[in-house]
Protein backbone atom coordinates (compact mmCIF):
# COMPACT_ATOMS: atom_id res chain seq x y z
CA UNK A 1 0.00 0.00 0.00
CA UNK A 2 1.66 3.04 -0.82
CA UNK A 3 1.44 6.42 1.33
CA UNK A 4 3.77 9.31 0.91
CA UNK A 5 4.63 9.28 4.60
CA UNK A 6 4.85 6.29 6.78
CA UNK A 7 4.56 7.96 9.82
CA UNK A 8 1.76 10.62 9.22
CA UNK A 9 -0.21 7.28 8.03
CA UNK A 10 0.10 5.36 11.53
CA UNK A 11 -0.42 8.75 13.07
CA UNK A 12 -4.02 8.76 11.52
CA UNK A 13 -4.40 5.25 12.18
CA UNK A 14 -4.42 5.44 15.78
CA UNK A 15 -6.55 8.55 15.21
CA UNK A 16 -8.94 6.23 13.71
CA UNK A 17 -9.00 3.66 16.35
CA UNK A 18 -9.13 6.62 19.14
CA UNK A 19 -12.53 7.79 16.88
CA UNK A 20 -15.60 7.43 19.58
CA UNK A 21 -17.22 6.35 16.15
CA UNK A 22 -14.90 3.71 15.05
CA UNK A 23 -16.53 -0.07 15.76
CA UNK A 24 -14.77 -2.72 17.57
CA UNK A 25 -14.10 -4.16 14.05
CA UNK A 26 -12.73 -0.88 12.96
CA UNK A 27 -10.41 -0.85 15.68
CA UNK A 28 -9.00 -4.12 15.18
CA UNK A 29 -8.70 -3.61 11.45
CA UNK A 30 -6.68 -0.55 11.94
CA UNK A 31 -4.96 -2.30 14.85
CA UNK A 32 -3.38 -5.00 12.40
CA UNK A 33 -2.78 -2.57 9.96
CA UNK A 34 -1.07 -0.18 12.52
CA UNK A 35 0.89 -3.64 14.02
CA UNK A 36 1.41 -5.05 10.45
CA UNK A 37 3.29 -1.42 9.09
CA UNK A 38 5.39 -0.77 12.16
CA UNK A 39 7.04 -4.62 12.87
CA UNK A 40 7.41 -4.76 9.05
CA UNK A 41 9.30 -1.52 9.00
CA UNK A 42 10.93 -1.04 12.79
CA UNK A 43 14.66 -1.20 13.15
CA UNK A 44 15.47 -2.79 16.53
CA UNK A 45 19.10 -2.19 16.02
CA UNK A 46 20.21 1.66 15.69
CA UNK A 47 23.27 0.56 13.74
CA UNK A 48 21.15 -0.75 11.19
CA UNK A 49 19.95 2.47 9.42
CA UNK A 50 24.28 3.54 9.70
CA UNK A 51 25.03 0.53 7.53
CA UNK A 52 21.98 1.40 5.02
CA UNK A 53 23.42 5.29 5.14
CA UNK A 54 19.95 6.01 6.21
CA UNK A 55 18.43 5.13 2.63
CA UNK A 56 15.19 3.37 4.26
CA UNK A 57 13.09 5.91 4.52
CA UNK A 58 9.74 3.99 5.87
CA UNK A 59 12.54 2.71 9.16
CA UNK A 60 12.80 6.49 9.78
CA UNK A 61 9.20 6.99 9.50
CA UNK A 62 8.55 4.20 11.68
CA UNK A 63 10.92 5.82 14.73
CA UNK A 64 9.33 9.11 14.01
CA UNK A 65 6.16 7.39 14.38
CA UNK A 66 6.77 5.41 17.64
CA UNK A 67 9.13 9.05 19.01
CA UNK A 68 6.34 10.87 18.97
CA UNK A 69 3.53 8.46 20.21
CA UNK A 70 5.90 7.65 23.11
CA UNK A 71 6.56 11.43 24.08
CA UNK A 72 3.26 12.56 23.33
CA UNK A 73 0.36 10.10 23.07
CA UNK A 74 1.70 8.11 26.50
CA UNK A 75 0.97 10.83 28.18
CA UNK A 76 -2.20 12.51 26.37
CA UNK A 77 -3.77 9.29 26.14
CA UNK A 78 -2.84 6.35 27.64
CA UNK A 79 -1.65 8.13 31.55
CA UNK A 80 -4.52 10.69 31.14
CA UNK A 81 -6.80 9.51 33.87
CA UNK A 82 -9.35 12.75 32.48
CA UNK A 83 -10.22 10.60 29.95
CA UNK A 84 -13.08 8.02 30.17
CA UNK A 85 -11.68 4.26 30.87
CA UNK A 86 -13.18 2.66 27.50
CA UNK A 87 -11.65 5.22 25.70
CA UNK A 88 -8.38 4.32 27.44
CA UNK A 89 -8.82 0.65 27.32
CA UNK A 90 -9.67 0.52 22.85
CA UNK A 91 -6.03 2.91 23.64
CA UNK A 92 -4.36 0.25 25.23
CA UNK A 93 -5.56 -2.67 23.12
CA UNK A 94 -4.25 -0.85 20.05
CA UNK A 95 -1.33 -0.40 21.39
CA UNK A 96 -0.76 -4.32 22.70
CA UNK A 97 -1.67 -5.45 19.23
CA UNK A 98 1.70 -3.28 18.02
CA UNK A 99 3.25 -5.29 20.26
CA UNK A 100 2.17 -9.22 20.26
CA UNK A 101 1.38 -9.23 16.29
Amino acid sequence: MPVDNLSTFLSELVAWSDSPSSTVFQREAASHVLASNVNKHVDGDSSYLSHRNQTDHFSLDVSDFLSSQLEGYSSSVLKNTSIPAEARKNAINTWISVLVF
